[in-house]
C-alpha cells in the first residue's frame, strides 16, 4: 500500500516565543530598565545597543520621536545627534517629557538612563576650541542633567578628523567665516593646519574624561576615521577611545579598521543601515531572499520580520549598536527594542548566511544560487534509499542509502523535493518539499513507511 505525506518546513514552527540572547545575562544596574540590552565598554559603563538616530530629522520631529522612543513599548534608551544638528533644545524636550510620560505609566520610581552620543563639528577641532564646545553642550543639556527623573549619560566623539570640502555638508572657508567671534578667538582656524588639529581634540576630551569635574561625560571617541587615523590615535592616546561610530559600508569593506576596534575593545556603532543596506536589496534578489527567509524564521509564529529587522538584530546580536534614523512612527517601532526582543535568536548557521547576504547586498553582485540548508534525514525503523527530484517524478537522482539507526546530511535548497524509499518495498514512500528556512541544520526523522 502505497503512503503519500507532504511535509512543509518552516523553522519558525519549532522556536520558543520570546527566547533571545539579545539579553542573556543582563544585570540590571545604574538605573537601565532590565530589559534594555547593552554592551560593556572598556570603562564598564553598559551602553544600549538599540538607539535612534535623531541629529539629521527635521527639528519639528525631534521632540516626538524621542518622547514616543522612550515609551516603554519602545524601550529606546540612546539616542544619536551632533553638534553640527542645533537641536539640542528639541532633544532636552524629548528627554525630559519623555521620561516623565515612561516612569509615570510603567510606576518607575527610580530614575531612567539616558544616553546621548554628539560629535564635535570639524570647527572646533583643537584643543581650545574642542574644550569650549564641549563645555558649552553639557551647559546646554543642564536642565537634563538636572533633571531628578533622569540618569543622563553623554558620550562625546571627534565627527570627522579634519575639513574636507569634497565632503557633503563642508565648506571648510565657509564654515569658519559663519562662526561667533567668540569662538575664533578660542583657537586657530583648524583647516588651516597641518590638517592634525585633531589630536589635539582628542587630549581634550582625554582631560574632560578624566577630570572629576565633568562626570556626566560616560566615555569618548571618533567618528569617520580610518584605519591608518585610528593607529594613530591608539599609539599616542592617554585614554583608548571606547567608541567608534562608522558607516555599515566601512563594516562590512574595512575589516582591519573593525579588527583594530576589536584588538583595542574599542565598541562599534553603525549608521546608514537602511539607505545603504536594505534600499539596495532589491537589486540583489538572491541575497534579499536569504534575509527574507530568515525573518520568516524568527518571527515566532507573527507576521514575518521585514529585512530591516533582520539586519538590525543581526547587528545587535553581533553586539554593534545601532541608530537608525526615522521620522516615522511605525517605523521606529519595528526599530525598537521592543521589536526585536520579540524576535527569535539569528542561530550560527543563519549567522553566516546573513552575513554574506549583507555583503552581497552592499556590493551590488547578487549571491550565486538560492540560499542552501543542512538537512539530515534519520531512518529511525528501518531502512531507506534517499532520492531528489524536481519537476518530473521520472527525473528522480539518487542520493543516499542511509540504514537503520543512521542519518544522511545533504545540503538542500528551498522547494527542493525528496522521496524516502522502504529499502524493500518501493511502492512504500514519503514526500518531503522544504519550503521554508534560515539556514539552519534541520534533522528529519523517517519512522516506518
Amino acid at each position: 500500500m502505497m503512503k503519500f505525506v507532504i511535509l512543509c518546513f518552516s523553522l519558525s514552527n519549532t522556536l520558543v516565543e520570546g527566547s533571545t540572547n539579545l539579553f542573556d545575562g543582563y544585570k540590571k544596574r545604574s538605573g537601565l530598565i532590565a530589559d534594555v540590552p547593552a554592551a560593556i565598554l572598556s570603562n564598564e559603563v553598559e551602553f544600549p545597543l538599540v538607539g535612534l538616530g535623531v541629529g539629521n530629522l527635521q527639528s519639528d520631529r525631534v521632540e516626538n520621536m524621542i518622547y514616543e522612543g522612550l515609551k516603554g513599548e519602545n524601550r529606546i534608551r540612546l539616542f544619536d545627534t551632533s553638534q553640527v544638528a542645533g537641536v539640542d533644545n528639541e532633544i532636552i524636550q524629548g528627554i525630559k517629557s519623555g521620561t516623565k510620560r515612561f516612569k509615570e505609566a510603567d510606576g518607575i520610581d527610580d530614575r531612567v538612563q539616558v544616553h546621548l552620543v554628539t560629535k564635535i563639528r570639524h570647527t572646533y577641532l583643537g584643543y581650545e576650541r574642542t574644550k569650549f564646545a564641549v563645555k558649552s553642550i553639557l551647559q546646554t543639556y543642564s536642565p537634563v542633567l538636572k533633571d531628578s527623573n533622569i540618569d543622563f549619560r553623554i558620550h562625546f566623539l571627534i565627527h570627522h578628523p579634519r575639513c574636507i570640502d569634497s565632503v557633503d555638508g563642508m565648506d571648510c572657508e565657509k564654515d569658519e567665516d559663519e562662526l561667533p567671534g567668540k569662538v575664533k578667538r578660542v583657537g586657530s582656524a583648524p583647516h588651516l593646519g597641518d590638517g592634525d588639529a585633531w589630536k589635539e581634540s582628542w587630549r581634550a576630551l582625554e582631560d574632560l574624561y578624566s577630570s572629576d569635574d565633568y562626570p556626566a561625560i560616560s566615555s569618548i571617541g571618533v567618528s569617520n576615521f580610518s584605519v591608518e587615523e585610528m593607529d594613530e590615535l591608539l599609539g599616542l592616546s592617554r585614554v583608548k577611545p571606547h567608541l567608534v561610530q562608522m558607516n555599515i559600508s566601512s563594516l562590512i569593506e574595512d575589516t582591519t579598521l573593525v579588527d583594530r576596534c576589536k584588538m583595542h575593545d574599542t565598541h562599534i556603532v553603525v549608521f546608514n543601515v537602511m539607505e545603504h543596506i536594505v534600499m539596495r536589496a532589491a537589486g540583489t534578489p538572491r541575497a534579499f531572499k536569504s534575509v527574507a527567509l530568515t525573518g520568516d524564521a524568527l518571527s515566532n509564529g507573527r507576521n514575518a520580520a521585514n529585512p530591516g529587522q533582520i539586519i538590525l538584530k543581526w547587528l545587535t546580536q553581533n553586539g554593534i549598536s545601532i541608530i537608525p534614523r526615522t521620522h516615522d512612527l511605525d517605523h521606529l517601532s519595528e526599530n525598537s527594542v521592543g521589536a526585536l526582543a520579540r524576535l527569535s535568536d539569528i542561530s550560527s548557521n543563519a549567522n553566516i548566511v546573513l552575513q554574506k547576504a549583507v555583503e552581497a547586498i552592499h556590493m551590488g553582485v547578487d549571491l550565486d544560487e538560492d540560499p542552501r540548508v543542512q538537512m539530515s534525514f534519520y531512518a529511525s525503523d528501518g531502512d531507506i534509499f534517499l532520492y531528489r527530484y524536481k519537476e518530473n517524478l521520472a527525473d528522480q537522482t539518487y542520493v543516499a542509502y542511509v540504514g537503520k539507526g543512521n542519518s544522511a546530511k545533504i545540503w538542500v535548497n528551498p522547494n527542493d523535493t525528496f522521496r524516502v524509499y522502504n529499502a524493500y518495498d518501493p511502492k512504500l514512500f514519503k514526500d518531503y518539499v522544504l519550503l521554508e528556512h534560515d539556514g539552519d541544520d534541520r534533522h528529519i526523522a523517517v519512522g516506518s513507511l
